[in-house]
């Protein structure tokens, strides 16, 4: 994996993903997007990697990255909620097609 957007935190205790699968004509305007997200709040960090071997070169993750599974909850609440958000979140489903999310939590 490479990074396309922001910084791969491995050490936060909490890793929220969504994996979206899109054509790469469309990677630009997606990165954007995930720029848009890491502006609307100062509480976490959210990069986007994407493979450099196939077979799934068509696919980019938004890992959100977070101390802990109750600040994931919080952002949930607060910021997944919010106007702000689920207008980027309808802007992406027009790039790509979320094909999988889940969490990572450090025990």
């Amino acid at each position: 994996m490479r990074d396309v957007c922001g910084k791969t935190d491995i050490s936060a205790g909490c890793h929220v993903y969504r994996n979206y699968k899109l054509e790469r004509k469309n990677l630009d305007k997606a990165i954007k997007l995930m720029n848009s997200v890491s502006k609307l709040s100062n509480e976490f960090t959210v990069c986007g990697v994407i493979p450099v071997l196939p077979p799934e070169m068509d696919t980019m993750t938004a890992v959100y990255q977070f101390d802990s599974v109750v600040d994931a909850g919080k952002f949930m609440d607060q910021v997944g909620l919010s106007p702000e958000f689920q207008k980027i979140v309808s802007q992406a489903s027009e790039l790509g097609t979320l094909v999988q999310s889940g969490m990572n939590v450090r025990i």
